[in-house]
């Protein structure tokens, strides 16, 4: 059969907690949060009363596992069937949620007074401070103005290094073009001499060879001028020569002129830059001289941006009283439902407390006798009153708190086992009749106490009706003697328990 699906650990935990206070007709147990100026109500359910049946060792609360909001002491009430319990509990938590929401309802009309007196400081603060910022010169600096001239500073600053590197490299520039431009100027030079060289030499008519000084016929002189053809070497070069270095000459001017030009662009781009650099030099000086006018007012200046500070903060805190002040105090509850609460309350809790008097003196004759059996020796009685306990042992009285180990736990399996005896007896009480016990030999106890133990929570199962205890332990060999063999469930030979 499946009961419900879920998704999820929450919402398993929510299905499972539902069904098993549904299974085992439990009571959510009412109780109030307060948060702050505000208050709610929220219930203890299958969780606490979950702790309440599974015990494990000596823990600080009697029943369950919960020590504080008396939670332990409520469900102890519903596990005997006290009459008038759950009433009560309904009750007295009504009237704890009403009070708690008519506090907070004066508290926020009180909250609300306090908001506009509080408002009302605030705002002749800020007149004041607005006064003392008037009081300033009007020819004073303001803040803006200073962080502006601050960022004007800075950007000059980094401008002008930036205009004076590129000045230096327009320089740069400009110089290796000169040196390149005197270099083409040479090379012109040379070639213009080297011309001038050539129709000197080239006027001249040698009549011999001037190695082996063999006369030259006139015929090879009229061939030289006729065709070109050199009269000592018979060599046909003179007019390719001649072009060759015409063509030189003319690249060597045309260089020269382009250099000559690129050097002029280059040192008038440096001069723009310089010009920019030197305008930069002067606007960043103009930013230095006033700051340094600023740092001379440096006293006024803090002060007054102290003063803007507080104003900024003032006018923070008056939006924010703003914001509070609209929130309207909720409105308080009905006087009468409170009396009559009260009312209700007052008989609620005069009729249990009229049952309850000779039922907690069974209960607690009932835990002394099953604690005794368990092995607690010199105890001789225990009062249950308004959530204190009070143990008394060979003759001394102390709390549950001051007990050893081994007596806290036989005190909290016997109260379980007395509650559900006398719910069993009365027909009243409500408690599931389901105990988990967990490693019940770390407590203090010896073997033959230990085995005694466990033989007297047998037959008090046994002698009560509807009641199932469950045991974990690793002493099997102790234990078995003391437990039936048909309700010893013992690890396979894998180690694994199912």
């Amino acid at each position: 059969q499946v009961i419900a699906k879920v998704e999820g650990d929450d919402d398993f935990e929510s299905t499972m907690g539902d069904l098993m206070m549904r299974r085992f007709a439990l009571q959510p147990i009412p109780n109030v949060s307060h948060t702050g100026d505000e208050a709610s109500q929220y219930f203890h359910s299958w969780t606490a009363y979950a702790g309440s049946m599974f015990i494990e060792g000596s823990h600080p609360a009697i029943l369950g596992d919960i020590t504080v909001g008396a939670l332990w002491w409520r469900m102890l009430h519903l596990f005997v069937g006290m009459p008038y319990a759950a009433t009560h509990m309904a009750l007295r938590n009504a009237v704890s949620l009403e009070q708690a929401q008519r506090d907070s309802s004066t508290q926020g009309k009180s909250k609300q007074d306090a908001l506009s007196v509080e408002f009302q400081r605030v705002e002749a603060e800020r007149k004041a401070l607005e006064d003392k910022l008037k009081a300033f010169s009007d020819g004073a600096l303001r803040l803006d103005e200073i962080d502006a001239l601050s960022l004007e500073h800075a950007k000059l600053s980094r401008e002008g290094s930036e205009l004076q590197a590129r000045s230096a490299e327009a320089e740069r520039a400009a110089t290796a073009l000169r040196r390149e431009k005197d270099e083409a100027r040479a090379t012109q030079r040379r070639l213009e001499e080297g011309a001038a060289s050539k129709r000197i030499f080239a006027g001249l008519k040698p009549v011999c060879c001037p190695r082996c000084a063999d006369p030259i016929p006139d015929s090879r002189s009229h061939t030289e001028e006729a065709d070109g053809r050199c009269a000592v070497c018979d060599r046909e070069t003179l007019k390719n020569d001649q072009d060759a270095l015409n063509d030189a000459l003319a690249a060597a001017i045309e260089r020269v002129k382009s250099l000559s030009d690129a050097e002029a662009a280059a040192r008038k781009r440096g001069d723009e830059i310089s010009l920019s650099a030197k305008d930069t030099e002067r606007r960043r000086a103009e930013a230095v001289t006033r700051l340094k006018a600023v740092e001379a007012q440096a006293v006024a200046l803090r002060a007054r941006r102290e003063l803007e500070g507080q104003l900024l903060r003032v006018a923070g805190k008056l939006e924010q009283l703003r914001a509070l002040m609209a929130q309207a105090p909720p409105a308080p509850p009905s006087d009468d439902r409170l009396r009559i609460l009260r009312i209700a309350e007052a008989i609620a809790e005069a009729r249990m407390k009229s049952a309850s008097a000779e039922l907690f003196q069974d209960l607690e004759s009932e835990v002394v006798a099953v604690a005794q059996r368990f092995g607690f020796r010199g105890l001789q009685t225990i009062q249950i009153r308004g959530n204190a306990i009070a143990v008394t042992v060979s003759g001394s009285t102390s709390g549950f708190s001051r007990q050893t180990a081994g007596q806290k736990l036989r005190l909290r399996i016997a109260l379980v086992i007395a509650m559900m005896r006398m719910a069993a007896r009365s027909g009243f009480g409500n408690h599931p009749g389901l105990l988990f016990i967990d490693s019940p030999g770390s407590e203090e106890l010896s073997d033959a106490d230990l085995v005694a133990m466990m033989a007297e929570i047998g037959q008090v199962a046994d002698e009560t009706l509807n009641l199932q205890i469950f045991l974990a332990s690793a002493r099997s060999d102790i234990l078995a003697p003391a437990i039936a063999a048909k309700n010893i469930k013992a690890p396979a030979e894998c180690g694994a328990m199912f």
